[in-house]
């Protein structure tokens, strides 16, 4: 009699181990698990019945939990437990600079490390820990460290750090945290602002 433990044996314990194999390494870029019909594009099963069986087999088996929602699914086995992600060195800078003088030794006082799946692909990213009251804050606090994604188009409904004044540093009352909307480009010419990039993250000091 086979103990839950143990696999199926064959062609269902090969097709196992290619899902397990997915579906950790899905979590590792993403940070959740996959939709059963990505499962199904990703090992050749074209039915997600199939894919749902072998779902189920699996959490018998106690090798993964289902969960109640879509993409809860959770890696239970130790066989297969997830390899550290040693993560992105984010440079934190003493001010938000514009060109290369944002990445000078001087500007750069340590580097933290975040999640692969916090950043794009083809941006550069900064951390600024918020030394004065921000006037438009969005919501961000002294002493607040804000991940930047440095980026001077203008977007709406996304939270952008702007510059304000032609000044070129984020020095007391010439940064600012807003939402743009409709009218950005007559706000921006009205304050003599520029985008700097996007705040994308928050890490509150309490």
């Amino acid at each position: 009699m086979e103990t839950k433990e143990k696999r199926v044996a064959g062609n269902s314990g090969d097709k196992q181990q290619e899902i397990m194999l997915y579906i950790q390494n899905y979590i590792l870029v993403h940070g959740y698990s996959p939709t059963v019909r990505e499962i199904g594009k990703a090992v050749s099963l074209k039915s997600t019945a199939s894919v749902q069986r072998y779902l189920d087999e699996m959490d018998e088996q106690g090798l993964i939990h289902k969960g109640s929602k879509p993409r809860t699914l959770t890696i239970m086995d130790e066989h297969y437990s997830l390899p550290v992600d040693p993560g992105v060195p984010i440079p934190v800078v003493r001010e938000i600079q514009l060109g290369d003088d944002m990445f000078n030794r001087e500007n750069i006082s340590s580097y933290v490390s975040v999640p692969r799946w916090f950043v794009r692909d083809g941006f550069a990213y900064v951390f600024y820990q918020v030394k004065d009251p921000v006037e438009e804050g969005g919501g961000v606090q002294v002493g607040d460290y804000v991940l930047v994604r440095l980026d001077s188009s203008v977007k709406q409904g996304v939270l952008s750090v702007i510059r304000k004044n032609g000044r070129l540093t984020a020095e007391k009352g010439h940064l600012r945290f807003v939402r743009l909307g409709a009218a950005a480009e007559a706000y921006l010419r009205r304050i003599e602002g520029s985008v700097l990039g996007e705040a994308v993250g928050f890490f509150h000091c309490v």
